[in-house]
């Protein structure tokens, strides 16, 4: 602690309690642990009534993450705090910061901003957030956002990421629409991640985008929950949109509940899609429930024991194995743009396995018109 104490810019004096714990226990690799041992009071949800010795101003963490006399002072492990409230906008904006660093059971009231900015390992575990601004972030290491509540959009778009990107039961939220017309709540196009994505019991109030990612251990979200009721300037409501995506490994979307479109268009997936007893509905737009047009799977695609609330679409699309859709009910539920009465489209679509519609209901046209091979029902 001395030794930072030394170096300290006077500018930054005094120093909270907090933030005299962090530099005890940053040489250390240790948490500096601000909780005081009550779930309630521990909750970011009440930081606003946290004691200010709980208080971390956010241009002491990046001072300690770039001076380059600090860096050096900071155990391997990295920067470690628990329960604390970050004052100030946290902004990292094209720094390379050393170690990693994690924050846990932290709030943030003001947005961190993390773009073109290099660091190992992020982890904010069941943190509250403002937003996160991460475009061209790279971590040589995982990006853990598991148990967050975000109020506010998440940003990754051409981040890289070498280890997994992980929101288990995060509740992220925006309704609000931004200035390309859409209300986006996680957008990580063209993000790059190494180690899979995990969004297993997430719930998702606004649009999910992972638009051209390529991922390289596959996609979970199993039991999540994606809503996005404010429609585009097209009208549309896209819930989750993975149009160009290409995964290596599964994308597991089992339980999932989606109000609003779920899109694979044009998607590549070494592996197969796994969409089994899960509701998805869309009354809204062209009323698409479930689009894959051009999908291409090299696995199988299993829709089995689902509610398709919307037309489901296949057209052109290839598959390497088994299409099964065993007690699933699709359903044209609103006439779309076109009035076409599909309840499920597989218009010229590419099947090297079977095709089981067993005990399903079809409420609408099922088209299979061009089918390759010959599709038996």
């Amino acid at each position: 602690m001395d030794e930072l104490i030394d170096i300290l810019p006077e500018e930054l004096k005094p120093l909270t309690p907090a933030e005299e714990l962090v530099l005890e226990n940053a040489p250390k690799g240790e948490f500096a642990d601000l909780q005081v041992g009550d779930k309630d009071k521990d909750d970011p949800a009440n930081a606003a009534q946290w004691a200010k010795g709980r208080t971390i101003r956010a241009e002491f963490l990046y001072w300690l993450c770039t001076n380059d006399e600090a860096t050096k002072i900071v155990h391997a492990k990295g920067l470690r705090i628990k329960g604390a409230r970050i004052e100030g906008q946290l902004d990292f904006e094209g720094c390379t910061i050393s170690w990693g660093l994690v924050f846990f059971n932290c709030a943030f009231p003001h947005p961190v901003v993390l773009l073109g900015a290099s660091t190992r390992s992020l982890h904010f575990g069941r943190s509250h957030l403002s937003g996160i601004l991460g475009d061209q972030l790279k971590t040589d290491g995982q990006l853990v956002l598991n148990g967050i509540v975000a109020a506010g959009e998440l940003r990754f778009i051409n981040a890289h990421i070498t280890g997994q990107f992980a929101a288990v039961d995060a509740k992220i939220a925006n309704k609000t629409r931004q200035e390309y017309g859409e209300a986006r709540a996680l957008s990580c196009d063209y993000i790059s991640v190494h180690g899979g994505v995990i969004l297993d019991g997430c719930k998702i109030e606004g649009m999910v985008r992972f638009i051209g990612a390529q991922i390289k251990a596959g996609l979970s979200a199993t039991k999540a929950q994606f809503n996005n009721n404010t429609a585009d300037e097209d009208g549309e409501t896209i819930a989750f949109n993975a149009d160009s995506i290409s995964v290596i490994g599964n994308i597991d979307l089992d339980q999932i509940n989606a109000h609003g479109e779920v899109r694979f268009g044009s998607a590549r997936i070494e592996g197969q899609l796994t969409v089994q007893k899960a509701n998805i509905e869309n009354r809204q737009g062209n009323a698409h429930a479930l689009f894959a047009d051009s999908i291409s799977v090299s696995g199988g695609v299993f829709l089995d024991e689902s509610k398709i609330l919307g037309e489901t679409r296949f057209p052109v699309a290839l598959i390497g194995s088994t299409l099964s859709a065993i007690k699933t009910t699709f359903a044209v539920v609103t006439p779309n743009k076109l009035k076409r009465p599909f309840a499920f489209n597989c218009t010229k679509f590419s099947l090297k396995g079977s095709f089981f519609l067993h005990s399903s209901a079809v409420v609408g046209e099922l088209c299979i018109k061009g089918a390759l091979p010959s599709v038996p029902i």
